[in-house]
């Protein structure tokens, strides 16, 4: 019975990672799919392509909140959650304000490879960051903004598969062969 109980329990361990590889991997075909996509274009052709992200993180968010505060006492669950969505929120904190430094860094650099010099190219790509690209090298920064954000996006595409595929080596069982019964 506890050898039943066992393998059933490694069943679904590795159940919910191969759910946590198919959430990962729909929000990296974010990133993928936004290669294509993303251009100097409309709103609603960038949509496309963010919307496995959001989906994807949307659907994470429910289960990672229920194993935070399913694995504490009843009377602790208040606790883990403020815990664990304060560390989620201050990781995102972080993720977000690393990606427009490398956001606004790869503008720049796409910027000064076009002949604009080093000060203003700073100065344009952290403008466009922040959505406030006017003036003579409007057609430049938003050239410069795509690529940076290709980049960046096949970047981030390779850092969810990358974590997908660990998260399955993470709970995957080893040693030994499951049947199901």
């Amino acid at each position: 019975m506890v050898r039943a109980a066992s393998s059933q329990s490694g069943w679904t361990l590795l159940a919910s990672g191969s759910r946590k590889i198919r959430r990962a991997m729909f929000r990296s075909s974010g990133g993928r799919w936004g290669k294509s996509a993303i251009s100097a274009a409309a709103w609603s052709t960038l949509a496309v392509p963010l919307l496995p992200f959001g989906a994807g993180v949307g659907l994470a968010f429910g289960v990672m909140d229920n194993a935070a505060v399913s694995t504490v006492p009843v009377d602790n669950a208040g606790t883990a959650a403020g815990i664990f969505n304060t560390m989620r929120i201050t990781g995102e904190s972080v993720a977000v304000s690393a990606a427009a430094a490398v956001l606004t860094t790869l503008t720049a650099a796409r910027l000064r490879g076009t002949g604009i010099p080093s000060h203003t190219a700073t100065h344009l790509a952290g403008q466009a960051i922040h959505g406030q690209v006017t003036g003579a090298h409007h057609a430049a920064v938003a050239g410069g903004f795509a690529d940076a954000l290709h980049t960046l996006g096949l970047v981030l595409a390779a850092l969810s598969t990358a974590g997908a595929t660990l998260t399955y080596l993470a709970l995957a069982p080893r040693g030994e062969h499951h049947t199901r019964e």
